[in-house]
């Protein structure tokens, strides 16, 4: 799985992030074992409806990729606690986003396998072939 933190509202990092998970998934597109996971880091903006909608307009093939949302201050300590994204030491308040442009590869055993700058096409690159390594060892 490739997992990644955002908000649909995001100008900055955010797009540069979509674009480049478009990319995975297009390479990937018939392989049915690996899943894209973006978590809104803004629960209440982001409703399931609202990243529905986003996923729609930005032609996303929502069975391989899911865009989910939750109670902001467990999405917050799983991304940093678990993903091992800190942007800060925020309390999940109203202004407390993590904001991360790391894509992060986890194998089918839930294991972190490597973090990938989004907004560069060598990481996407690095990305690509670390995900076919892990395919490969997948049964």
């Amino acid at each position: 799985s490739v997992a990644c933190f955002f908000f649909t509202k995001c100008t900055t990092i955010c797009p540069k992030m979509i674009s480049g998970l478009k990319d995975i998934q297009n390479e990937f597109s018939k392989e049915k074992r690996l899943r894209i996971i973006s978590f809104s880091v803004d629960p209440e903006s982001d409703t399931p409806e609202t990243l529905k909608a986003y996923a729609i307009n930005r032609e996303i093939d929502t069975i391989q990729w899911n865009f989910v949302t939750g109670e902001k201050s467990k999405l917050y300590r799983y991304a940093r606690r678990s993903l091992l994204l800190v942007a800060n030491d925020g309390d999940g308040g109203e202004y407390d986003f993590i904001h991360s442009d790391r894509l992060v590869l986890i194998d089918k055993e839930g294991y972190i396998r490597g973090f990938y700058d989004s907004t560069e096409a060598n990481d996407i690159k690095q990305l690509k072939e670390d995900i076919r390594k892990i395919l490969k060892l997948s049964f």
